[in-house]
């Protein structure tokens, strides 16, 4: 699973999160074991917090992906989050070719950010609409392959689902 997390081109913090996330480490309501009251997930409140809840099954988790898969045009199959892991390390393996690099930022900057809203509403009660974490995730990789060097590999119609002009 490593070629998923680190790779050129990765960002080091979405990268870290994925890994925890990956191994079932980040604190998740299920993991703190009666330290709160209450573990429903505070993105929709009705299931408890696990990971693969958390980042595929919420109905506010599932807006984001979809928002952002919809724009970019890449699809990631309904699958429960052990599975999806697996299925994106079997098929996003090309170090080289920019359609798997950006399916990589896609999956690590949408685990960040979801982790990322979770803990604004947690720790600051400060919520955001799917909409608004979709539009902040799109934003932040676009930028980043904007700054990439990848050398004319990017194709047509790749920098277009990004609103990137051929440089």
């Amino acid at each position: 699973m490593h070629h998923l997390l680190w790779f050129k081109g990765h960002i080091p913090r979405h990268a870290f999160i994925l890994w925890l996330a990956s191994l079932g480490r980040l604190r998740t309501m299920d993991r703190l074991h009666g330290a709160v009251m209450n573990s429903q997930c505070v993105l929709c409140d009705q299931h408890e917090e696990t990971h693969g809840h958390l980042f595929f099954e919420c109905t506010n988790t599932k807006s984001v992906w979809e928002a952002v898969c919809n724009r970019v045009k890449v699809f990631w199959p309904n699958t429960p989050w052990r599975n999806l892991l697996q299925w994106a390390t079997s098929h996003y393996t090309k170090n080289n070719n920019m359609d798997h690099i950006i399916a990589r930022l896609i999956l690590s900057a949408t685990v960040y950010f979801l982790w990322h809203e979770r803990n604004n509403r947690v720790f600051n009660n400060n919520a955001q609409a799917h909409h608004t974490t979709a539009e902040a995730i799109f934003q932040q990789i676009r930028t980043h392959i904007a700054n990439m060097d990848h050398a004319g590999t990017i194709s047509a119609m790749t920098l277009l689902s990004w609103n990137l002009q051929d440089a």
